[in-house]
């Protein structure tokens, strides 16, 4: 990907919208806005692709709150087969040090594996 701020493009790739399929084992963080088709209200796809229909087809675990992300117990419930798309907000995510709450990528990246 030669610019990093092609969002739409890089949630496509992410989830096997190449023909090297998926790329991508657990995705964790925000922009639910690039995985939304355009005909769907704050959606920022220049097209009408469901992204998180292509990522279903193409076997993820897709979730977007909080409840969701604990049901996978930490990647020990039966359900929690990688891959899996975790979105948490429609733009991007802020990170905290120390912090833990679902915002937060440290509590995201030690609760997914």
């Amino acid at each position: 990907m030669y610019n990093r701020d092609d969002e739409s493009v890089i949630a496509k790739h992410l989830v096997g919208g190449t023909p090297l399929g998926p790329a991508v084992d657990i995705f964790l963080g925000g922009g639910t806005r690039f995985f939304l088709p355009n005909t769907t209200t704050g959606s920022s796809r220049p097209d009408n692709i469901d992204i998180f229909a292509l990522a279903v087809e193409n076997g993820y675990y897709t979730f977007t709150n909080r409840t969701e992300f604990d049901n996978l117990q930490g990647g020990n419930a039966k359900h929690a087969i990688k891959p899996y798309l975790g979105l948490f907000t429609t733009d991007h995510m802020s990170y905290e040090v120390g912090c833990i709450p679902i915002t937060s990528m440290y509590y995201l990246v030690h609760t997914s594996s």
